[in-house]
Protein backbone atom coordinates (compact mmCIF):
# COMPACT_ATOMS: atom_id res chain seq x y z
CA UNK A 1 0.00 0.00 0.00
CA UNK A 2 2.91 2.37 0.75
CA UNK A 3 4.23 1.86 -2.80
CA UNK A 4 0.84 2.72 -4.31
CA UNK A 5 0.58 5.80 -2.08
CA UNK A 6 4.05 6.98 -3.10
CA UNK A 7 3.40 6.45 -6.80
CA UNK A 8 0.06 8.27 -6.77
CA UNK A 9 1.73 11.17 -4.95
CA UNK A 10 4.32 11.30 -7.73
CA UNK A 11 1.54 11.25 -10.31
CA UNK A 12 -0.22 14.13 -8.52
CA UNK A 13 3.01 16.13 -8.47
CA UNK A 14 3.51 15.53 -12.21
CA UNK A 15 -0.07 16.59 -12.94
CA UNK A 16 0.46 19.79 -10.92
CA UNK A 17 3.58 20.51 -12.99
CA UNK A 18 1.52 20.13 -16.18
CA UNK A 19 -1.18 22.45 -14.82
CA UNK A 20 1.45 25.04 -13.84
CA UNK A 21 2.96 24.99 -17.34
CA UNK A 22 -0.51 25.30 -18.90
CA UNK A 23 -1.14 28.38 -16.74
CA UNK A 24 2.13 29.96 -17.89
CA UNK A 25 3.80 29.41 -14.51
CA UNK A 26 7.08 27.73 -13.63
CA UNK A 27 6.92 23.92 -13.69
CA UNK A 28 7.59 23.70 -9.92
CA UNK A 29 5.17 26.50 -8.97
CA UNK A 30 2.84 24.31 -6.91
CA UNK A 31 5.70 22.29 -5.39
CA UNK A 32 7.38 25.45 -4.13
CA UNK A 33 4.29 27.40 -3.10
CA UNK A 34 1.76 24.90 -1.87
CA UNK A 35 2.95 21.35 -1.56
CA UNK A 36 6.14 21.71 0.46
CA UNK A 37 4.29 19.96 3.29
CA UNK A 38 1.17 18.53 1.61
CA UNK A 39 -1.71 16.83 3.34
CA UNK A 40 -1.97 13.63 1.33
CA UNK A 41 -4.14 10.73 2.36
CA UNK A 42 -5.16 7.44 0.85
CA UNK A 43 -8.69 6.16 1.48
CA UNK A 44 -10.55 3.05 0.41
CA UNK A 45 -14.32 3.32 0.08
CA UNK A 46 -16.73 0.39 0.18
CA UNK A 47 -20.30 0.81 -0.99
CA UNK A 48 -22.38 -2.30 -0.20
CA UNK A 49 -25.30 -3.11 -2.52
CA UNK A 50 -28.68 -1.69 -1.63
CA UNK A 51 -31.73 -3.15 -3.38
CA UNK A 52 -34.20 -0.54 -4.60
CA UNK A 53 -37.91 -1.11 -5.04
CA UNK A 54 -39.50 -0.18 -8.38
CA UNK A 55 -40.87 3.11 -7.12
CA UNK A 56 -38.29 3.70 -4.40
CA UNK A 57 -35.74 6.50 -4.43
CA UNK A 58 -32.21 5.97 -5.71
CA UNK A 59 -29.64 5.24 -3.03
CA UNK A 60 -26.49 7.34 -2.82
CA UNK A 61 -23.25 6.19 -1.24
CA UNK A 62 -22.02 9.78 -1.29
CA UNK A 63 -24.21 12.76 -2.15
CA UNK A 64 -23.36 15.77 -4.29
CA UNK A 65 -20.05 17.37 -3.27
CA UNK A 66 -16.75 18.76 -4.49
CA UNK A 67 -13.39 17.71 -3.13
CA UNK A 68 -11.79 20.23 -0.79
CA UNK A 69 -8.15 20.15 -1.85
CA UNK A 70 -6.09 20.27 -5.03
CA UNK A 71 -6.37 16.90 -6.79
CA UNK A 72 -7.98 13.55 -6.12
CA UNK A 73 -6.68 10.50 -7.96
CA UNK A 74 -9.38 7.83 -7.96
CA UNK A 75 -9.10 4.17 -8.89
CA UNK A 76 -12.54 2.61 -9.54
CA UNK A 77 -13.50 -1.03 -9.69
CA UNK A 78 -15.68 -2.28 -12.56
CA UNK A 79 -19.04 -1.68 -10.85
CA UNK A 80 -19.44 2.01 -11.69
CA UNK A 81 -21.70 4.46 -9.92
CA UNK A 82 -19.58 7.63 -10.02
CA UNK A 83 -21.45 10.53 -11.61
CA UNK A 84 -20.34 14.08 -12.38
CA UNK A 85 -22.54 17.14 -12.76
CA UNK A 86 -22.22 19.16 -15.97
CA UNK A 87 -22.39 22.96 -16.20
CA UNK A 88 -26.03 22.51 -17.24
CA UNK A 89 -26.89 20.61 -14.06
CA UNK A 90 -27.14 17.22 -15.75
CA UNK A 91 -25.61 14.13 -14.15
CA UNK A 92 -23.50 11.86 -16.33
CA UNK A 93 -21.91 8.52 -15.50
CA UNK A 94 -18.12 8.22 -15.26
CA UNK A 95 -17.69 4.67 -16.56
CA UNK A 96 -14.79 2.65 -15.14
CA UNK A 97 -11.94 2.18 -17.63
CA UNK A 98 -9.55 -0.66 -16.73
CA UNK A 99 -6.00 0.52 -16.04
CA UNK A 100 -6.93 4.19 -15.68
CA UNK A 101 -7.56 6.78 -12.99
CA UNK A 102 -10.21 9.45 -12.60
CA UNK A 103 -8.65 12.79 -11.61
CA UNK A 104 -10.87 15.27 -9.79
CA UNK A 105 -9.96 18.92 -9.52
CA UNK A 106 -10.55 20.19 -5.99
CA UNK A 107 -11.75 23.50 -4.55
CA UNK A 108 -8.20 24.77 -3.93
CA UNK A 109 -7.26 24.39 -7.59
CA UNK A 110 -10.43 26.24 -8.57
CA UNK A 111 -9.62 29.06 -6.16
CA UNK A 112 -5.94 29.30 -7.10
CA UNK A 113 -6.76 29.39 -10.84
CA UNK A 114 -9.69 31.83 -10.43
CA UNK A 115 -11.98 29.25 -11.99
CA UNK A 116 -9.79 28.28 -14.97
CA UNK A 117 -9.91 24.76 -13.50
CA UNK A 118 -13.28 23.88 -11.95
CA UNK A 119 -14.03 21.55 -9.06
CA UNK A 120 -16.81 19.47 -10.59
CA UNK A 121 -19.60 18.33 -8.28
CA UNK A 122 -19.86 14.56 -8.19
CA UNK A 123 -21.67 11.79 -6.32
CA UNK A 124 -21.73 7.99 -6.05
CA UNK A 125 -24.81 5.93 -6.84
CA UNK A 126 -25.05 2.60 -5.01
CA UNK A 127 -25.55 -0.56 -7.06
CA UNK A 128 -28.64 -2.59 -6.14
CA UNK A 129 -26.75 -5.89 -6.58
CA UNK A 130 -22.96 -5.39 -6.41
CA UNK A 131 -20.39 -4.20 -3.89
CA UNK A 132 -18.41 -1.18 -5.12
CA UNK A 133 -14.83 -0.37 -4.10
CA UNK A 134 -12.75 2.67 -4.93
CA UNK A 135 -9.37 3.93 -3.77
CA UNK A 136 -8.85 7.69 -3.57
CA UNK A 137 -5.62 9.57 -3.03
CA UNK A 138 -6.37 13.10 -1.88
CA UNK A 139 -3.46 15.46 -2.63
CA UNK A 140 -4.08 18.66 -0.70
CA UNK A 141 -2.04 21.56 0.61
CA UNK A 142 -0.97 21.56 4.24
CA UNK A 143 -3.53 22.95 6.69
CA UNK A 144 -1.31 26.00 7.34
CA UNK A 145 -0.98 26.81 3.62
CA UNK A 146 -2.20 30.32 2.81
CA UNK A 147 -4.69 30.34 -0.07
CA UNK A 148 -5.56 33.14 -2.47
CA UNK A 149 -6.08 33.31 -6.24
CA UNK A 150 -2.89 33.26 -8.31
CA UNK A 151 -2.44 36.30 -10.57
CA UNK A 152 -2.78 34.79 -14.06
CA UNK A 153 -2.32 36.19 -17.54
CA UNK A 154 -5.98 36.68 -18.51
CA UNK A 155 -5.05 36.74 -22.21
CA UNK A 156 -3.56 33.25 -21.89
CA UNK A 157 -6.36 31.72 -19.82
CA UNK A 158 -9.94 32.75 -20.72
CA UNK A 159 -11.71 32.66 -17.37
CA UNK A 160 -15.39 31.95 -16.94
CA UNK A 161 -17.36 33.82 -14.33
CA UNK A 162 -16.16 33.13 -10.84
CA UNK A 163 -18.03 31.00 -8.35
CA UNK A 164 -19.15 31.45 -4.76
CA UNK A 165 -15.85 29.97 -3.53
CA UNK A 166 -14.11 33.02 -4.95
CA UNK A 167 -16.21 35.38 -2.83
CA UNK A 168 -14.29 34.29 0.26
CA UNK A 169 -12.05 36.78 1.99
CA UNK A 170 -8.45 36.10 1.03
CA UNK A 171 -5.97 35.09 2.13
CA UNK A 172 -7.37 32.08 3.99
CA UNK A 173 -5.59 29.10 5.51
CA UNK A 174 -6.49 25.76 3.93
CA UNK A 175 -7.31 24.29 7.36
CA UNK A 176 -9.81 27.11 8.01
CA UNK A 177 -11.38 26.53 4.59
CA UNK A 178 -11.80 22.80 5.27
CA UNK A 179 -13.39 23.50 8.66
CA UNK A 180 -15.81 26.05 7.18
CA UNK A 181 -16.74 23.78 4.29
CA UNK A 182 -17.23 20.82 6.60
CA UNK A 183 -19.53 22.94 8.79
CA UNK A 184 -21.41 24.21 5.73
CA UNK A 185 -20.74 27.89 6.39
CA UNK A 186 -19.09 28.93 3.12
CA UNK A 187 -20.95 31.18 0.67
CA UNK A 188 -23.39 29.06 -1.34
CA UNK A 189 -22.80 25.95 0.78
CA UNK A 190 -25.07 23.97 3.02
CA UNK A 191 -24.12 21.05 5.30
CA UNK A 192 -25.65 18.50 2.92
CA UNK A 193 -23.39 19.77 0.09
CA UNK A 194 -20.24 19.97 2.21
Amino acid sequence: MQGYFSQTQQLASQLLSCIALFLGLERDFFDVKFTDDPFAQLAMFHYPPHPVSKNGPEVWGVGRHTDYGMLTILLQDDVGGLQVETKDGLWIDVPPVPGSFVVNIGDMMEIWTSGAFKAAPHRVKVSPTKHRLSVAMFFDPGFDCVISPIPLDKTLIPLEKTVAKLSLEFPIHYGDYVLKKYCGILPGESPENA
